[in-house]
């Protein structure tokens, strides 16, 4: 009762990241919540601790401490970016041999994203272009061919490919990928 039921909280000084746990969060010290003092990026912070002192108004003082541990989860927060094959203003220049059968593989389209998950688990697919000609396996990005081209083939194939991640509100990259087939039929 009284002075020896009132509680005051702090935050015990220490170090979160080699910065003062201060920088990251306060306490009110009459009721205990806690508050950011700032955002917080999955990809720089992904989790902190520090600890919290409560302690009475009695005399003697009587007091407890415990630890917070603070987990920053994770946001789809970064696009996928595409990294092969080299794309020059969003386009990539591919050739394959004009004999090129069913099942050639042209390249390989991968792409990085930095958030974790489901957040970073990317897909990919052709959206646009000669896609009569080729397919893409949605996990590897590996394009094939589908068919054989023969003499009377044009030169030059277009196809528009996406990554994109399996984020809530899912994020994406695209590419032009030009497919030369070579002038000689056994180049």
């Amino acid at each position: 009762l009284g002075l020896n039921g009132s509680v005051s909280y702090q935050i015990v000084p220490s170090q979160a990241r080699d910065m003062p746990v201060f920088t990251y969060v306060s306490i009110n010290s009459n009721s205990g919540d806690i508050y950011a003092l700032r955002s917080f990026n999955h990809e720089r912070t992904k989790a902190f601790e520090f600890k919290v002192l409560a302690k009475d108004g009695g005399n003697p003082s009587l007091q407890s401490n415990a630890t917070v541990r603070v987990i920053v989860l994770d946001v789809n927060d970064n696009t996928p970016v595409i990294t092969a094959p080299p794309l020059v203003n969003g386009t990539a220049e591919v050739y394959i041999p004009r004999n090129a059968g069913v099942g050639y593989l042209v390249t390989v389209v991968k792409a990085d994203d930095y958030d974790e998950g489901e957040n970073g688990r990317l897909s990919y697919e052709m959206v646009e272009g000669d896609r009569g000609f080729f397919e893409i396996d949605q996990v590897n990005g590996e394009i094939r061919t589908t068919r054989a081209f023969g003499e009377t083939a044009k030169t030059a194939y277009e196809l528009i490919v996406v990554a994109h991640d399996h984020g809530k509100t899912s994020l994406s990259a695209s590419a032009l990928i030009l497919i030369y087939l070579s002038p000689a039929l056994d180049a």
